[in-house]
């Protein structure tokens, strides 16, 4: 995945999705998108009971991978809900695109880390796999 060329959309569950590496948000409260919620229970809760021994902190940015019969799960800390914007997601997007290239990973699955699925927030995370890429 060096330097990001190629961005895809879909509205396919992110369990459905051929990829090298799978990711998904959590906050520091330790709540989980749908898809994270989805993920999570593949992985048999293991991301939800590590938050709860505090071996992830969802603080903003910090990444832990577990694997599953699918292949890496990346879940990023998105820090506190409330204070979630747009240059909080361009910063996740940015810190997923170097995890990936870092670990060689050609295809990466994620979802909108609790974007609002709005245009600007689309944008900014577009903008962090970009940027973040180089």
């Amino acid at each position: 995945m060096a330097h990001l060329s190629i961005l895809n959309h879909t509205k396919d569950s992110l369990d459905s999705i051929k990829a090298d590496a799978q990711a998904v948000g959590i906050y520091e409260d330790g709540s989980l998108t749908k898809n994270g919620q989805a993920i999570d229970t593949l992985l048999d809760d293991h991301i939800s009971k590590a938050h709860e021994r505090g071996d992830i902190k969802g603080k903003h940015c910090e990444t832990t991978t577990f694997y599953s019969k699918h292949g890496p799960v990346i879940v990023i800390g998105l820090g506190k809900a409330d204070d979630f914007q747009t240059e909080c997601l361009r910063n996740v997007g940015g810190t997923l695109a170097k995890k990936a290239i870092t670990k060689k990973y050609a295809h990466v699955a994620c979802e909108n880390f609790g974007g609002k699925g709005t245009a600007d927030f689309g944008q900014a995370m577009a903008e962090g796999l970009i940027m973040g890429s180089y």
